[in-house]
């Protein structure tokens, strides 16, 4: 079957808080050649949003739908069974669930 995808961590793999590692964003172009890209992260102090702004802003080319963060996810499950629940993160990271959970600002 092969290895069809790559799932890297952000921290610690491709960067050290606001630092690339060197080297890391021309592995990742390398690697995209023959896999499917996944970020992963499981930070939960701020939105994807600007999670996927650093990224970017750091030089990395990625697209939305690679990023995965625990805030996202988390976010999906609540939509997808159209839950709902009490948040109990940043002020900052309350931006993720924003007109989400339905419809109401948490």
């Amino acid at each position: 079957m092969g290895i069809k995808a790559v799932l890297l961590d952000i921290d610690g793999v491709l960067t050290i808080r606001d630092r690339v590692i060197e080297g890391a964003s021309q592995t990742l172009k390398e690697l995209r050649k023959n896999f499917k890209i996944a970020l992963v992260t499981n930070t939960t102090r701020v939105p994807s949003r600007i999670i996927f702004e650093r990224m970017k802003n750091l030089g990395f080319d990625l697209e939305r739908q690679e990023l995965f963060t625990a805030l996202k996810v988390s976010r999906e499950f609540l939509v997808k069974n159209k839950a709902n629940a009490y948040l109990l993160v940043s002020d900052m990271a309350r931006e993720e669930f924003y007109g989400k959970i339905q419809g109401k600002r948490p």
